[in-house]
């Protein structure tokens, strides 16, 4: 076969098993198709294409793989799964904006706030819940939930508490011991958060300390957590009355 053969359609079946392969090809002027098998084999593949329609299905079975892909001139959508059925993700080409201010979230109920569809990553969310009557304690009952991909039970659930403790239980040591805080009323302290780490801390709280409950508590969290179809917000009420949610999501679109 020379590179001025004419005009010609390839069908290339290749199964190779436990061996070493080069293959080397020149294609111009044709429409291939090439399913390609291969086990237990380590392959060279140099293919040089110019000006043609390429379907190419490669299906690797328990092999080491390089592959050097060089792409001119081409419009090509190339995606890269891994063992998970995840494909994996390049870069992120927008950060956008989603929101929802004074839900109320009823005692024993589970409210979705903020929903997303298609391909991103939830980059930080910012949140402040506030109790309507006492019964509820904002830093240990209420729950910020992530589900993605129509999961049904949240990849990430935390709460106030959890968020102070990642940033070393700042804000509840801060009203406990009296640092950087004002008394609000007779037992009724605010305080708030002089440093925080960049993953995530309690920023704000009123908390009684009479029926050890906090009042209002409102901070942030950096979760990075990509999604491949959708991503739910959603907010749990553990306590005995109702809390307003607001909560404010920064996320990254792609392609």
């Amino acid at each position: 076969m020379t590179s001025d053969a004419p005009d010609y359609t390839l069908l290339s079946d290749v199964n190779i098993t436990g061996t070493e392969i080069m293959v080397a090809m020149d294609l111009q002027g044709a429409t291939i198709a090439m399913p390609i098998d291969v086990q237990g084999a380590t392959i060279a593949l140099p293919v040089d294409i110019q000006g043609q329609t390429i379907n190419l299905d490669v299906n690797i079975v328990a092999s080491t793989v390089t592959i050097d892909v060089n792409i001119s001139a081409q419009t090509v959508d190339v995606k890269i799964y891994t063992p998970s059925g995840r494909w994996v993700v390049g870069s992120e080409l927008l950060t956008a904006e989603a929101y929802s201010y004074g839900t109320t979230v009823a005692s024993g109920s589970e409210v979705e706030l903020i929903s997303l569809t298609g391909r991103g990553r939830i980059k930080q969310i910012g949140f402040y819940f506030e109790r309507v009557n006492p019964g509820t304690d904002v830093y240990t009952d209420i729950y910020l939930r992530v589900y993605v991909d129509g999961e049904t039970s949240p990849s990430i659930s935390l709460r106030p508490l959890d968020v102070d403790r990642l940033n070393g239980y700042l804000l509840i040591i801060n009203l406990m011991y009296g640092i950087n805080r004002v008394t609000y009323a007779s037992d009724d302290y605010v305080s708030t958060a002089q440093a925080s780490s960049p993953e995530g801390a309690l920023t704000c709280m009123r908390r009684i300390f009479v029926d050890s409950g906090s009042v209002f508590a409102g901070g942030y969290v950096r979760l990075n957590a990509e999604f491949t179809s959708s991503a739910s917000i959603k907010v749990y009420n553990k306590g005995t009355s109702d809390t307003k949610a607001y909560v404010i999501l920064l996320y990254g679109e792609y392609l």
